[in-house]
């Protein structure tokens, strides 16, 4: 670990501010993080048109970028992202990117070596944490940074391979990390659960001889200082999610062949679900705000309905349904609809009660689709660079207006970023801006 930079007390008490709740922090900016403010792809907005014109919707900008899998985050006119300048490159970026121009504001480079000269999945993958003065990221290499938003400069980092003895599948850590308070909580990938069950092998590397450490670590925000440690657990590719059931914050992660809740104070486990399969998954776990829990892995999917049974929150199985599977992509929920992606030789999107498991509509016509809600509207694109505009009801998916990006270079699964009226949008290699009020 490296040593922190002594903090300003001005950045202390802005960070204290913003660092109070996570839950009410993240309502307040743009898109801080992975999957927006509440990291359930959905945002508050008004004023997108109800379609396009049939060349599209007016693009702002457009740039090059680089080669990764990182989303998008935005906070105060300024957008954050992880890239390397070419796919064999044995070091990553982070950037700080004006979100009017599409300039670079400034940018700064980290060594993390990539097997196959970059052939597959070269990274990064995590999308960055905008906290308070802060930016955390994790690079393809699960060494996690805190840098100063101003000028890009490292506060502090620590290495989850060799500290904490995470491994690492072929193509990268993939776990996007999240920020509670003043700490900032973050997966540590393992091949074996805490009793030595070993995980299929599926193209990832061997298991570290420490294989029953920590898979939760929690640092604080400004010093870098490991605030609790808990829980081994096979680890899969999905990012958590922070809950409030029952009065009591609760932080919901997906590992291998579970469901399992900590409590984000201090990693308490406070509740597991074990489930039948011990299949592929990375999705992130999508909440309904009151008491259901979405889970899918490549197997099937389900939903368990939260009660509250001496003052202690229990889990059960409301339904399960092998054909609502997920792949790369994550749902998004309207009401009491889900509007999940079904990766696969033929890509479906599905439309599902949550409350019931039923499939109430399918729709076909798109590859591999990452989604994002706004105004009431479905915004979607697919890894071929199909944009869509849609309206979603249990009666089906009404397309409004679809418009393929012509410079479309490279298959993506990044899911875009709306803010406002604008669209942020990256490839593999490019990153655009659209309008679209």
């Amino acid at each position: 670990m490296r040593l922190p930079r002594p903090a300003s007390s001005r950045s202390v008490s802005v960070v204290a501010l913003l660092s109070v709740a996570a839950l009410s922090s993240a309502a307040q900016a743009g898109w801080p993080q992975w999957g927006g403010p509440n990291r359930d792809f959905s945002v508050k907005t008004a004023g997108l048109a109800a379609s396009w014109p049939e060349n599209g919707p007016s693009r702002l900008w457009q740039r090059e970028l680089g080669d990764g899998y990182s989303s998008v985050a935005y906070d105060g006119g300024e957008l954050y992202t992880m890239h390397r300048k070419h796919r064999a490159d044995q070091v990553e970026w982070v950037s700080a990117i004006d979100a009017k121009t599409g300039n670079t504001l400034w940018e700064k480079s980290f060594p993390s070596a990539v097997p196959d000269d970059g052939k597959a999945f070269p990274g990064p993958n995590t999308t960055p944490l905008v906290a308070g003065d802060f930016l955390v990221s994790v690079g393809r290499n699960a060494v996690i940074r805190c840098q100063n938003r101003r000028d890009g400069a490292l506060v502090w980092e620590h290495d989850l391979v060799a500290e904490f003895g995470a491994n690492l599948p072929n193509w990268g850590y993939s776990s996007s990390p999240i920020a509670y308070r003043n700490m900032v909580i973050a997966m540590v990938g393992r091949l074996g659960a805490a009793d030595g069950t070993p995980m299929p092998v599926g193209g990832l590397a061997p298991a570290p001889a420490h294989d029953d450490g920590p898979s939760l670590v929690a640092f604080d925000q400004q010093t870098g200082k490991l605030i609790w440690k808990n829980r081994s657990f096979r680890f899969q590719y999905s990012s958590p999610i922070l809950i409030n059931h029952g009065g009591r914050d609760q932080l919901i992660t997906l590992p291998r062949g579970e469901v399992l809740s900590v409590d984000p104070a201090n990693g308490e486990v406070l509740w597991s679900h074990r489930l039948a399969e011990n299949a592929n998954h990375s999705m992130t776990p999508v909440w309904n705000g009151e008491d259901l829990l979405f889970c899918s892995t490549a197997e099937s999917g389900r939903v368990l309905k939260l009660t509250t049974k001496d003052g202690k929150t229990v889990a059960n199985e409301l339904w399960t349904n092998r054909k609502i599977t997920s792949g790369i992509n994550n749902p998004v929920r309207i009401g009491d609809l889900l509007v999940a992606p079904k990766h696969g030789q033929a890509p479906l999107i599905l439309g599902v009660n949550i409350k019931t498991g039923k499939r109430e509509w399918i729709k076909r016509g798109f590859g591999s689709t990452a989604m994002v809600t706004g105004d009431e509207k479905i915004i979607l694109l697919d890894d071929h660079g199909q944009l869509a505009l849609a309206t979603a009801t249990s009666d089906g998916l009404t397309l409004h207006s679809t418009w393929q990006i012509p410079e479309w270079s490279t298959e993506t699964f990044t899911a875009p970023t709306l803010v406002g009226t604008t669209l942020y949008v990256r490839d593999r290699t490019r990153l655009m801006a659209f309008d679209l009020g």
